[in-house]
């Protein structure tokens, strides 16, 4: 069949076409010196290869991430990560609740947790579908979101649903501040998780870690351990194809930067030099995670919330007490904004929101 195209009879002589790029042609002003298709394909080959031979640290995507179905109006996520998921999250509940009218057709959460595990770690464990590990749930029960947890193999529950979304999240910040040092894995991790979800256009969320420290840390290393946090996710989204971030660290580096939750008064907001303090704390990082991945296919806004609830009780009293108070009426506002900030502009600090004053 393809000599019979190449062949035409014409006026009884025999004509043989040969599609040639030189001679077919090209338009558009945008690319001078472009008047063919071969041009075009050149121009174009030489453009990528001097993207990936330069110093601008930009390459080629990896995978292609699937956007959320926010035409949805219920929402399916499954979170794969240490405490420094499950902490910020210990004041979802009393969100949930204080949003109110959310049930669990609407929401369908669970977060697979181990104490310190990286993503490298969580990579193994799913391969070998171990079910080491905390599997958080939050439920209805008795008309209120609560949580609490169990265990199950990774794999079987990454299988058994339809999750819309998969937050990831790597750790020590030694390393999310550091593309390179994770780039690879995530790149394994994302193939496994596609691999193995029934929802083949499972979204890949991101968490962009807080930096962990104490009350001796100074202003400039925690914002410069945040900067690199910040700076990593940054060259992620650009080469790895995750675009869904959830800025938990910037809206805690915007929370310590105001006058009221002032870092070098409140531990930085860490009730242990890691994990933040239940109520203002926690409750910061569940609007983040709210807002980013729940919010928009519910319709309902972390700016709802009619109704505070008391801080959540955690077994385990805090090392530095200043990190933990209640969310109230009028330390309300201020949350909203420090995380309200961080969701227009991840990559940078608002220190205008409620200024501290230096004489």
């Amino acid at each position: 069949m393809g000599n019979d195209l190449k062949k035409i009879k014409y006026q009884g002589k025999t004509l043989v076409i040969n599609p040639d790029a030189e001679n077919i042609g090209y338009a558009n002003a945008l690319v001078e010196g472009v008047t063919n298709a071969k041009g075009a394909l050149d121009n174009l080959v030489g453009r990528v290869n001097a993207i990936e031979a330069g110093d601008s640290g930009i390459r080629n995507a990896r995978f292609v991430n699937f956007q959320l179905p926010t035409w949805k109006n219920n929402v399916k996520i499954l979170c794969i990560g240490n405490s420094l998921t499950i902490f910020p999250l210990f004041e979802l509940a009393n969100l949930l609740n204080g949003i109110g009218n959310i049930t669990e057709n609407d929401l369908v959460l669970r977060d697979i947790h181990s104490a310190g595990r990286t993503m490298a770690e969580w990579l193994q464990k799913l391969k070998n579908n171990s079910n080491d590990n905390q599997c958080w749930k939050w439920r209805i029960d008795g008309g209120a979101w609560k949580a609490g947890y169990d265990s199950v193999a990774l794999s079987s529950l990454v299988e058994g649903t339809e999750w819309d979304i998969i937050m990831l999240q790597d750790f020590p910040t030694s390393t999310a501040g550091n593309y390179a040092a994770f780039r690879d894995t995530l790149y394994e991790m994302v193939t496994e998780l596609r691999s193995r979800c029934p929802n083949k256009k499972v979204c890949i969320a991101w968490s962009l870690i807080y930096p962990q420290a104490n009350p001796n840390t100074s202003r400039q290393t925690y914002m410069g351990v945040w900067q690199n946090v910040a700076e990593a996710t940054r060259q992620m989204v650009a080469d790895s194809g995750i675009d869904i971030i959830v800025p938990m660290g910037t809206a805690y580096a915007n929370a310590v930067n105001t006058a009221t939750f002032n870092g070098a008064n409140t531990a930085w907001l860490l009730r242990d030099g890691t994990h933040p303090g239940m109520g203002v704390s926690a409750f910061i990082g569940s609007c983040v995670f709210y807002e980013s991945l729940i919010a928009p296919m519910l319709k309902k806004s972390f700016m709802d919330v009619a109704t505070l609830y008391p801080m959540y009780q955690y077994y385990q009293s805090p090392t530095y007490p200043q990190a933990e108070f209640n969310v109230t009426q009028q330390n309300l506002p201020l949350i909203q904004a420090v995380v309200l900030s961080a969701l227009k502009d991840m990559y940078h600090v608002n220190y205008d929101i409620d200024p501290i004053q230096t004489s």
